[in-house]
């Protein structure tokens, strides 16, 4: 396998992603960012590893992994408001496992995995809390 195992696919895969999770209805802010949420609110995806082989065909195909969090970050008033933070994130990661993203040609999607549920990330002096949900999707392409 070559050193370099990002793929030359992984921007595209990122956009894919990005255009997906926008497509939820029910997504807490009106936009997903990348990697950028606002100092008291934000909703974004953060690439936790871009696009990388993790098997390759003598044929020149590869399978293919994608990891990457959902963030969102509130200023909860209440304990209640809190743990609906993580309420938001948890639904927004069902949607997404019952709807798969159409990832880019030549990539064929095998799988999308939530490999966490959610939970707080960190707390800021302003009272910001940024709580995160994590996920891998995994394809191949064929060549």
């Amino acid at each position: 396998m070559p050193t370099n195992n990002v793929t030359p696919e992984a921007e595209q895969i990122a956009r894919a992603v990005r255009a997906w999770l926008n497509g939820y209805e029910n997504k807490p802010m009106q936009m997903v960012d990348v990697e950028f949420l606002g100092e008291s609110a934000g909703l974004a995806i953060e690439t936790i590893q871009a696009a990388y082989k993790t098997r390759q065909y003598i044929t020149g195909g590869y399978q293919a992994q994608y990891q990457f969090a959902i963030l969102y970050r509130t200023i909860p008033g209440t304990a209640g408001e809190r743990l609906t933070a993580d309420e938001i994130l948890n639904d927004y990661a069902a949607w997404a496992e019952a709807n798969p993203p159409t990832l880019p040609s030549p990539c064929q999607l095998t799988r999308i995995q939530r490999t966490t549920n959610a939970a707080l990330l960190n707390r800021a002096q302003s009272g910001a809390e940024t709580h995160q949900i994590l996920f891998s999707i995994f394809y191949e392409v064929n060549v």
